[in-house]
């Protein structure tokens, strides 16, 4: 079978993605992975610390369509029998309902699609270009348990547990931002035995933390992440904190809250036992090709 993934052009999006391809391959499958002609980054004159969440939707129609172009410029010379795109890629789907052929969902982002505003009409006038009708995804992996977020099925991505404070902010913290020194000077103030990851609640780190079993302190930016951090309260994994005027003394006094209160520990633990028991990620193409 020939399988072609999509992607966002973004480490976060492509970390899983190719290592699935790999797995296709060793699974003697022919697989390509293809990433969109460009990415969709904050405006470098935006500072969370000082304007706060960003709330325009990473959504360009013209990125779409132009995705849909580069599938179908490949598959003029290597047809695939199936697309797999990630959540933030929606050429693929375009580009296989031109096709005729199925497409399939790897869903490393649940909630993006919530912040694009009017998403199924937006589509559609991308498909009208095409003359195409929708289609439903033939199969649907979730990377993270049922309890976060439903999915047909849902997989496990490894992760090496964390140990001591961990900090992640994905690859959209714009240059000219004095937030990760706010962070380093908030650790500094802490034990050295810290178990806590403090994050932008980017789905990639935060699937990497509950993975590990480690509760969060979560500083959303932009995009999903408020909605994944307010899933990180609700679950009482963590706590979220507003980042704009954030300080080193408020961030510091949260992790400690955090660090301090074992209901916290428990739930990311519990978190970590249910994704434990899920199949690893790299089963998906069986799973597709039965689907397909």
């Amino acid at each position: 079978m020939r399988v072609l993934l999509t992607s966002s052009p973004s480490r976060s999006r492509l970390e899983p993605v190719v290592p699935l391809a790999k797995a296709f391959r060793e699974r003697g499958h022919d697989a390509v992975v293809v990433t969109a002609p460009y990415d969709l980054s904050p405006s470098p004159s935006w500072l969370p610390e000082r304007d706060g969440v960003l709330k325009s939707p990473f959504w360009s129609a013209e990125l779409v369509v132009a995705t849909a172009a580069n599938v179908l410029d490949l598959a003029r010379t290597w047809r695939p029998d199936v697309i797999l795109r990630e959540t933030n890629e929606y050429g693929g789907q375009i580009a296989a309902e031109v096709l005729g052929i199925p497409h399939a969902l790897l869903d490393t982002a649940p909630f993006a699609p919530l912040e694009i505003p009017l998403l199924d009409e937006l589509m559609d006038k991308v498909r009208a270009r095409f003359g195409v009708g929708a289609t439903e995804p033939a199969f649907t992996a979730g990377l993270t348990p049922a309890l976060w977020h439903p999915a047909q099925h849902h997989f496990r991505v490894p992760v090496d547990q964390a140990r001591g404070a961990v900090v992640s902010f994905g690859a959209h913290l714009p240059p000219g931002s004095r937030l990760p020194h706010v962070v380093a000077e908030a650790l500094g103030r802490l034990p050295a035995t810290a178990k806590v990851v403090v994050t932008d609640a980017g789905h990639s780190e935060v699937r990497e933390a509950l993975t590990a079993g480690v509760p969060m302190v979560a500083v959303p930016l932009f995009a999903d992440q408020p909605r994944n951090a307010g899933r990180i309260q609700d679950l009482n994994a963590g706590v979220c904190v507003d980042v704009k005027g954030l300080t080193a003394t408020v961030l510091a006094e949260r992790i400690q809250h955090v660090l301090n209160t074992r209901t916290y520990h428990d739930a990311a633990e519990n978190l970590a036992a249910k994704i434990a028991d899920l199949e690893e990620f790299t089963n998906i193409p069986d799973h597709l090709v039965s689907a397909v």
